[in-house]
């Protein structure tokens, strides 16, 4: 009885190993090479780099390069989310909270941004082509290299310049 017993526990205590193992997320393994001044060569290493959770909510989450094209966010909360390089074209983000988010090289054509609060975020290199700031917050905004044409303005001007500064 005391031998059954033992091997039984033996299967479950591998059955919720395995269950564990397949609930863990598999690594992305990126390799790099380095190579010295003259002719060494170094060896290839492998780093694991964590894959990107483009159905994370909330504050402070990594949507890097995540593709929203035609999303509806309509008053998400992204405070401090990081949105570098995602495409947000045709999303409707209206009422949305995106203070201090960093939305580094973003594809924002089109996209709806009608009373965003983008208080303090950072759009250097984004693309604003035909989006609508009508009534968004851009207080603090980084915009340096972002494109701008035929952009509503947060005052609902529509212009091809940047909608603050010289």
């Amino acid at each position: 009885m005391m031998r059954k017993l033992g091997s039984l526990l033996i299967v479950l205590f591998a059955a919720c190993m395995a269950l564990f193992a397949a609930c863990t997320p598999a690594p992305v393994p990126t390799t790099t090479t380095t190579v010295a001044p003259t002719t060494t060569t170094v060896a290839p290493t492998t780093t694991t780099v964590a894959p990107v959770d483009c159905t994370a909510r909330g504050p402070g989450v990594d949507l890097s390069g995540c593709d929203f094209t035609d999303a509806y966010l309509s008053d998400a909360y992204l405070p401090g989310a990081n949105l570098s390089f995602a495409d947000l074209s045709f999303a409707n983000l209206r009422g949305a909270n995106l203070t201090s988010v960093t939305l580094r090289g973003a594809n924002l054509t089109s996209a709806k941004l009608t009373g965003a609060n983008l208080y303090g975020a950072f759009l250097g290199d984004a693309n604003l082509t035909g989006a609508n700031l009508t009534d968004a917050n851009l207080f603090y905004a980084t915009l340096d290299g972002a494109t701008w044409s035929n952009t509503t303005c947060p005052n609902g001007v529509v212009q091809s310049t940047p909608c603050f500064g010289p």
